[in-house]
């Protein structure tokens, strides 16, 4: 049953009407005739008549209520980011591999969820454990809302300690490993171990780093350490002596050194081409196209330092510390996770405005008449197409509580 209208000439009619099937045909059927529309809405009439029956639907009388203002909040919390990582989470089976482990463990607190609080605010809120604590209390996450600062340090103290000091592996068997890697500063002192001074690639010298690999050196930096030697030998070969990535291309001419234009010659025989060395048993082709998919390596560690900020890090413990950076590790699963899926549907959205959108997904708790009601406030932007493409429902626009 619903109303529609019916013009006839100059004048249009409301009508109440349903559907009917007759024949194997719909048909409307016409209920009531309520008038003319000009008349209903100058003489104020269908207003009434809409305030009426809104009185036997609880949802519009409820929603009437609150925006005559009758209503009274009691709290709201965001839910966007934990309703779909939360999925993606248990699609990758990752609280499953974290129960699993922690089966011979008797922790007085949920370490899976206090592992899962820190992924997620890597995600939407970067910042240190700390501030996790505190930006907790504004989101809905089911199984944390309990979880004090010390047993976030020690979640990460365990993680840190199962996964890396043990040397297990967190999903499955590695058939190939890329090894590449990054620095990254302290904000602290770091632990017992890590942490050491050198050359930072954030270009804080001033602060102790811990060493995720080494970046290896580029074909441009190749050819100038062939051609450096020339240009330093013109301004004197004092300098040279010392360094060692000159000394292969020099030989001794007595009282001075010269290009030993024959190493040269040699190094010249691979220009253009790079040499690889495995122990797999891969086919030469096979292991040229994995490494240059090297790239998708170098791109998860910037997205670890820029995107997820990793830092900062005031943890002074070796096992917390890993455990800190390994987050990031899964935050970065949960997000190839969703552009996969988002991808599978030929949706590219931007990363930023993605978390800002299901950010603003908020539930509010009011009270009307003696009654609680948990309002959802609107799926706006790109939020529709993440909650379609996870297979995640969105809540209800209202339910009672």
């Amino acid at each position: 049953m619903f109303v529609r209208t019916q013009t006839n000439g100059s004048r249009t009619y409301l009508l109440i009407v349903d559907n009917q099937w007759v024949e194997g045909k719909v048909k409307q059927r016409v209920l009531f005739r309520l008038g003319r529309l000009d008349q209903l809405l100058a003489e104020g009439r269908l207003d009434a008549l809409v305030q009426s029956l809104a009185r036997f639907s609880e949802k519009l009388a409820v929603l009437g209520a609150q925006a005559r203002g009758e209503g009274v909040a009691a709290r709201s919390s965001r839910i966007g980011p934990a309703l779909i990582f939360q999925r993606l989470w248990e699609a990758c089976s990752i609280d499953q591999v974290l129960e699993r482990l922690l089966r011979e463990r008797r922790f007085e607190f949920p370490v899976e969820r206090a592992i899962f609080l820190t992924v997620l605010h890597r995600l939407v809120s970067p910042g240190s454990d700390r501030a996790a604590e505190k930006w907790k209390d504004d989101y809905t996450i089911p199984g944390s809302g309990a979880l004090e600062l010390h047993q976030l340090y020690r979640a990460m103290a365990w993680l840190g300690e199962e996964l890396f000091a043990q040397r297990r592996d967190l999903f499955s068997p590695l058939d190939l490993v890329f090894f590449d890697t990054t620095s990254i500063y302290f904000e602290g002192e770091g632990g017992q171990s890590i942490g050491q001074r050198g050359h930072s690639q954030d270009h804080r010298p001033d602060l102790k780093q811990m060493v995720g690999g080494v970046r290896m050196r580029s074909s441009t930096e190749a050819k100038a350490v062939v051609t450096a030697p020339r240009e330093a030998l013109r301004q004197g070969d004092k300098s040279l002596v010392g360094n060692r990535g000159y000394r292969k291309f020099l030989r001794s001419g007595g009282q001075q050194f010269a290009v030993d234009e024959d190493k040269v010659s040699e190094e010249a025989r691979y220009d253009g081409k790079w040499v690889l060395t495995t122990n797999t048993d891969l086919a030469a082709r096979e292991v040229a196209l994995k490494y240059k998919q090297l790239w998708m390596v170098e791109a998860v560690f910037r997205s670890m330092k820029s995107l997820l900020d990793t830092r900062p890090i005031f943890h002074k413990c070796d096992e917390t510390i890993r455990g800190h950076v390994f987050c990031s590790f899964l935050a970065l699963v949960l997000r190839k996770e969703l552009e996969d899926r988002l991808a599978s549907k030929e949706w590219k959205l931007e990363w930023a405005e993605l978390i800002r959108d299901l950010d603003n997904l908020l539930e509010m708790e009011v009270s009307i008449t003696g009654k609680g009601y948990v309002f959802r406030s609107e799926a706006k932007g790109t939020t529709g197409k993440v909650f379609q493409a996870c297979g995640v429902a969105l809540p209800p626009v209202l339910r009672p509580c």
